[in-house]
């Protein structure tokens, strides 16, 4: 089936009042960056919505996927749906030059999915703010308050990666400095074998496990006391 089959086909979809999933990026891959969007879905929706003179009432629904690790198989998955696009308000820009409003729709899609998931311009940065993250987000997420639109998970890790970016432009070398510090510090804990959020003072586990262990190893600590501390004092 050629493209223009496909495009058909899926016109008729619409027409027929079903629901089309589209991947826009027109790729598959787990960098965790918006990357340029194709404009088909544009091209598809404006020109079914305008053969039917706006009556159709054709929506995009941008839809965000957060993997909580991208390279592991049937990883956990965050999905958020962000605010509908009415096809039909491009219209009169659609008839004066399609080009033109297929690429205005194309670019408002692709800000709408910068909003719902990680977006990372520089894969330099890349491993400091996977390295921030880990460390750091649930901490902040604990610390905003709910929103009904988006996970705090996702909020979260959209204000480390706002300020990676704000400091890498500002202050490059802070950037630099900071990531090899934290990289340091990150193989000291997996050298102890420490996973970054147990450490965390704020992580209820972290009082857990401790208060688990030393209710387990109280009735060893009490017995080592009567059978060494005691014959060591008593004769004296």
């Amino acid at each position: 089936m050629g493209n223009r089959d496909m495009l058909r086909l899926a016109s008729r979809t619409l027409q027929d009042g079903h629901a089309l999933a589209l991947f826009p990026e027109g790729l598959s891959h787990a960098a965790p960056v918006v990357r340029d969007l194709k404009s088909g879905t544009s091209r598809i929706a404006l020109r079914t919505e305008a053969e039917a003179e706006g009556r159709l009432g054709i929506r995009i629904i941008p839809v965000g996927l957060m993997y909580t690790d991208p390279g592991l198989f049937r990883s956990d998955v965050d999905i958020h749906f962000g605010e509908a696009i009415e096809v039909k308000s491009f219209l009169s820009a659609y008839r004066e030059k399609r080009s033109a409003a297929e690429q205005a729709l194309t670019e408002q899609m692709h800000e709408r999915l910068v909003s719902l998931t990680r977006h990372i311009t520089d894969p330099d940065l890349e491993e400091v703010i996977r390295d921030l993250t880990a460390i750091y987000t649930d901490r902040i997420a604990e610390d905003l308050p709910e929103s009904a639109e988006f996970t705090n998970r996702l909020r979260a890790e959209q204000e480390l990666i706002k300020a990676v970016h704000h400091f890498s432009a500002t202050d490059p070398d802070l950037v630099q400095t900071f990531a090899a510090r934290l990289r340091a510090h990150l193989r000291k804990l997996r050298r102890l074998r420490l996973d970054p959020p147990t450490v965390s003072p704020k992580n209820p586990s972290f009082y857990a496990i401790h208060l688990l262990l030393a209710v387990l190893c109280a009735p060893l600590a009490l017995y080592g006391f009567l059978h060494n501390a005691l014959p060591y004092y008593l004769p004296r």
